[in-house]
């Protein structure tokens, strides 16, 4: 029988500070979301995160999102059909492309997922605790462009309220910032705004530690 890491003779489930064991067939909501993650190698995320400077992650809803999930069964062959109903609905069932073994499933997708799981884990996987991050909140500045076009920049509230001390208060950031985002060149430059403009409150930050002339005007501190 192909497992992952057995952690008892339990033939159910069976649990650890590190993690869940439960049955693939059985894998629903989260708890399947984060077994394909660990499929296909990515970080399970409940929810959208940013990284601060432009980019987008979605979550990883595998088993909700059919736009998601549906390309996973696609590239791995998975076909799905309906076999019945119950009173909670239709039941489907999958199978891999060249094996024998079929997972039923209370959607087409659910069922295709937890075939998909079957084929690389086995009929028990282990779930690892998943330990929710804070909710962690970009500083926004409001700028303009060269171009005049206004828009909004992210930058880490840690490097903000550094900047803040080493300028001499917050409308020095926020001047840093400004003249930054008017500076911004996308085709000569291989990174975002708020990537660009963070980078450019770290020269000037390093500037002021080593006594440097700094642009930024004393009406502004």
């Amino acid at each position: 029988m192909k497992t992952t890491e057995l952690i008892s003779s339990n033939p159910e489930t069976a649990s650890s500070s590190s993690g869940t064991v439960l049955i693939t067939r059985d894998l629903i909501g989260e708890f399947l979301d984060i077994a394909v993650a660990m499929c296909e190698g990515t970080e399970y995320s409940a929810k959208t995160t940013w990284d601060g400077i432009g980019i987008e992650y979605p979550p990883t809803d595998y088993s909700t999102n059919l736009a998601l999930g549906g390309g996973i069964l696609e590239r791995e062959g998975i076909s799905t059909r309906c076999i019945g109903h119950n009173i909670n609905g239709f039941v489907w069932d999958a199978s891999s492309y060249g094996e024998d073994e079929e997972i039923e499933g209370p959607t087409a997708l659910i069922a295709g997922l937890r075939c998909h799981v079957f084929s690389l884990l086995g009929e028990k996987v282990k779930i690892p605790v998943i330990r929710h991050k804070t909710t962690y909140f970009y500083k926004l500045f409001r700028v303009h462009l060269s171009d005049g076009r206004a828009t909004t920049v992210a930058v880490d509230p840690v490097l903000a309220t550094i900047g803040a001390k080493e300028l001499g208060s917050s409308s020095g950031v926020r001047y840093v910032v400004q003249k930054a985002s008017e500076n911004y060149a996308k085709d000569k430059v291989s990174c975002s705004l708020s990537r660009f403009v963070s980078l450019e409150l770290e020269k000037a930050i390093s500037a002021v530690k080593q006594g440097s002339p700094t642009t930024i005007s004393d009406d502004v501190k």
